[in-house]
């Protein structure tokens, strides 16, 4: 099972309910147009059959005398009876010649000078009322549409709001235990380097993280969320995947401490991504804790890099429980977690996020009991 996630299905989704409804006025309006034209062909033809023989002598009295017994059985707003350019009954009660609701015909004798019968019909009145009826209502429906699709945009860009303002918060209220973190690590005695190494590269991350929420979520309108993804997308950098992937799962193994999950990396090398450098090391590390909270006592994480002509590929699969199908089809639409105690859904719901802002892909494939595959896919 895949699910795969870029704007023009987000769009489409939105604009599918009005596409329906444009449609199905559209199919009403087809549908009528057909019948008429058909109808009003149709008569044509039997009422040459019928009165062959009056148009072949050209019997105007018995032509007239049908024409006004029409007007009870069939609709039609203008009808003219004429031999060459004499006109003998011209009788007008609407529009002559095609319209929307109007169809002409012509029925026409044989011979050198044949009588010619010039009919416009006309749908009936109820047809015509229950076709206005019919499109009045889906213009009611797609106005409908329309103001509940604004009014979820404004609930959500009052949402982004306060999430952006509560980021803000604590982004502001964590530097300051960091800075004394900072501290108590610079006069820490070890002779482990790499210890040292990876406890000033999570500060720096972390501080890292609350600058850039900082940065990004200083914003009190919806415009400024437009201007701060504007801003995200422009800030994109060549990063290397071997290094930033390396460092990342050094650091993952030192945090999670368990001795009987194994990392593997599977890389190859001078392979770069252009995007902002943060929030990709975001993405890759929910991906990889979502792989270990799957994983329940021993198991096994792969992660791997690799290329084609036309994109670069980043993949995590590990050996976990797996996805459940309705939380699957899920993912990306709205915040789900696979039964983790507490999980709130945040981190594949910020992954999805940011793949859809960088134009980038994400597809994740999973079995139950067997594990999960997400793959990343960034165009050259």
């Amino acid at each position: 099972m895949t699910q795969s996630v870029n704007n023009g299905l987000l769009i489409g989704k939105r604009i599918f309910p009005f596409i329906v409804s444009v449609l199905s006025i559209v199919w009403v309006l087809l549908f009528l147009r057909l019948y008429l034209t058909h109808s009003a062909h149709q008569f044509a033809t039997d009422f040459k059959r019928q009165n062959y023989s009056e148009l072949a002598v050209s019997d105007i009295f018995s032509l007239s005398t049908r024409i006004n017994a029409l007007s009870g059985a069939v609709p039609w707003s203008c009808v003219e009876i004429r031999r060459g350019s004499k006109v003998f009954l011209t009788r007008q009660e609407g529009k002559c010649g095609w319209g929307l609701w109007s169809e002409p015909v012509q029925v026409q004798g044989d011979g050198q000078d044949p009588v010619t019968v010039d009919i416009t019909f006309v749908l009936q009145r109820d047809l015509v009322r229950g076709a206005v009826v019919f499109i009045a209502l889906q213009l009611l429906v797609l106005l409908s549409l329309y103001m509940s699709a604004r009014q979820l945009e404004r609930e959500r860009n009052a949402g982004m709001v306060n999430l952006g303002q509560l980021a803000a918060q604590v982004a502001h209220d964590i530097r300051s235990p960091l800075q004394a973190l900072q501290v108590v690590a610079g006069g820490l005695e070890t002779s482990d380097s790499q210890v040292r190494e990876l406890l000033t590269g999570a500060i720096d991350r972390i501080r890292s993280i609350a600058e850039g929420l900082l940065s990004e979520y200083r914003i009190v309108t919806p415009a400024d969320f437009k201007r701060s993804a504007k801003k995200t997308i422009s800030a994109q950098v060549d990063v290397g995947v071997e290094e930033l992937i390396t460092a990342l799962v050094e650091e993952k193994k030192h945090e999670w401490g368990r001795p009987g999950l194994e990392l593997q990396l599977l890389l190859s090398p001078d392979l770069v991504v252009r995007v902002p450098r943060l929030p990709l090391l975001r993405v890759v590390s929910n991906i990889l804790n979502n792989a270990k909270e799957a994983i329940e006592g021993d198991g096994c994480i792969v992660v791997k890099a690799s290329q084609s002509a036309r994109a670069v590929f980043i993949e995590v699969t590990d050996s976990g429980k797996g996805i459940p199908p309705d939380i699957l089809k899920k993912l990306g639409k709205q915040r789900v977690t696979a039964g983790k105690e507490g999980g709130n859904g945040l981190g594949m719901s910020y992954v999805y996020e940011q793949v859809a802002l960088w134009g980038a892909q994400i597809s994740v494939k999973s079995k139950v009991g067997v594990g999960t595959t997400v793959r990343l896919e960034f165009r050259k």
